[in-house]
C-alpha cells in the first residue's frame, strides 16, 4: 500500500472511532445519568445535576412554546407536588429562546421544581449528551442516578406514574 492509502484507510478508521466514542456519549436507558451544570431560568444560581443524585428523579426537557411541552409541564408539576415529599426530585430544562419565557410560563402553571436554562451553547452540549432532538423528553432515572426509563413526547400521567411506581414512589 502506499503512503496515500495508509493515511486515507487512518483517517477513516479515526473517523469510526469518533463516531462509535460520540454514540457511546449519549445517555440512554441502563446509562447512568451525566453530571451538568447550567443556570437556573431565575438567572440567580446554578442547577448542578448531581446534586439531586441518590433520590429518585425525572429530568425533563421542554420549552414553553411546545404545545405537547404546554401539557406534560402541569402533569409534571402535579406529580412533583404528590410525591416530592416522599422522595422524589425534579429537574427541567426549558429551550425557550429566553428564560424570561421560561420563567413566565413557570409563573402562569405555578412550577416550582428547578429548572435550567438550556437555551445556551452549554445548554445545546447537555441536550446532546443526553440525546434530545425534539422536546418534550423525560428521563425517569433511580435513586443512583440510572437511567430506567425515556419518554419521547407527552407520555402521560399514568405512563410517568407507572414508571416511578417501579421505582418505590406512589400516591
Amino acid at each position: 500500500m502506499t503512503t496515500k492509502k495508509y493515511m486515507t484507510l487512518s483517517v477513516v478508521i479515526l473517523a469510526i472511532f469518533a463516531l462509535v466514542a460520540s454514540a457511546s456519549a449519549v445517555v440512554s436507558v441502563g446509562s447512568k445519568a451525566s453530571d451538568f451544570q447550567l443556570t437556573s431560568v431565575d438567572g440567580k444560581s446554578a442547577i448542578k445535576l448531581s446534586s439531586y443524585f441518590g433520590k429518585p428523579m425525572l429530568l425533563v426537557y421542554w420549552a414553553s412554546w411546545c404545545p405537547h411541552c404546554r401539557t406534560e409541564v402541569p402533569v409534571v408539576q402535579k406529580i412533583y407536588n404528590d410525591l416530592h415529599s416522599a422522595g422524589l426530585e425534579i429537574v427541567g430544562v426549558s429551550f425557550d429562546r429566553s428564560a424570561k419565557d421560561a420563567r413566565d410560563f413557570m409563573k402562569s402553571k405555578s412550577v416550582t421544581f428547578p429548572v435550567a436554562f438550556g437555551g445556551t451553547d452549554q445548554g445545546m452540549k447537555v441536550a446532546d449528551i443526553y440525546g434530545v432532538s425534539g422536546i418534550p423528553v423525560t428521563f425517569v432515572l433511580d435513586k443512583n442516578a440510572v437511567v430506567k426509563t425515556v419518554f419521547r413526547g407527552d407520555p402521560g400521567e399514568k405512563a410517568i406514574r407507572a414508571e416511578l411506581t417501579k421505582l418505590g414512589l406512589s400516591k
